[in-house]
């Protein structure tokens, strides 16, 4: 029962801290890696669409 409150615990609080936090939570929880594959699939796409929109040079940096 232990196990299965420390996941839902950390999901309470920003995926990108926990994993700051300590690595142990992207074990524990494989929910939160997928949380934070879509947070960095969300600012790629949010960094692409302003770069492809003012800023051409940070498209190269984004690559």
């Amino acid at each position: 029962m232990e196990l299965q409150s420390e996941p839902v615990r950390f999901t309470s609080s920003p995926p990108i801290s926990s994993v700051i936090h300590g690595s142990r939570a992207t074990e524990s929880g494989p929910m939160i890696r997928i949380a934070l594959r879509v947070v960095t699939s969300m600012a790629i796409a949010r960094m692409r669409q302003a770069s492809s929109s003012s800023a051409p040079v940070s498209s190269r940096t984004v690559r």
